[in-house]
């Protein structure tokens, strides 16, 4: 019975993902090309199931999930629920201290959910904080007009790629999702 009350939710996933046709640049084929989408400034945010490896990846503790609902993170956790809009904010840093451009953020759960996305938004407090207007602009905001993934715990990392290294951050946040 517990199966098949967790299996709707997650066929019905997979059925908005297969109608929601999106060729984006991914990092590598890992990286879902599909998914359900919301148009953030002209921008296509995009949640897709994720079965990547993180395996060889190099880690990184320059990132940081500031806020979710513009509501500072705290003790490391947050609640939301599914299918209602949901807004990330952070920061994310190459290991030499410059912005990286794309990146992912992925939910870890009993299944995986990847958001493609960009920096870009403007961070003084980062370049600051490490004496370079080279993380000037290395913040991100994504606005999800839902969060579609199922109901579950999830841990976030952070992930990038610096010539063809992937870098992954965990930034010491869990998500409940409702």
């Amino acid at each position: 019975m517990r199966n098949q009350i967790l299996a709707l939710p997650v066929a019905a996933l997979f059925i908005v993902v297969a109608a929601c046709s999106n060729d984006t640049s991914s990092m590598d084929s890992a990286y879902p090309r599909s998914g359900s989408a919301s148009i953030i400034g002209g921008q296509k945010v995009v949640v897709t199931p994720w079965s990547g490896s993180l395996q060889g990846a190099k880690k990184s503790d320059l990132c940081a999930v500031d806020a979710v609902n513009g509501k500072k993170v705290v003790n490391g956790s947050f609640e939301v629920e599914s299918g209602q809009p949901v807004a990330f904010e952070g920061w994310v840093s190459t290991s030499d201290l410059h912005n990286p451009g794309s990146i992912s953020i992925i939910f870890h759960g009993t299944s995986s959910f990847a958001i493609e996305s960009n920096t870009g938004i403007k961070r003084e407090d980062v370049a600051h904080a490490y004496k370079t207007d080279d993380l000037m602009n290395s913040g991100y905001k994504i606005d999800l007009a839902a969060l579609s993934i199922p109901a579950g715990s999830y841990v976030v990392s952070l992930v990038h790629e610096e010539t063809g290294v992937k870098f992954v951050c965990y930034p010491k946040l869990g998500i409940s999702v409702k």
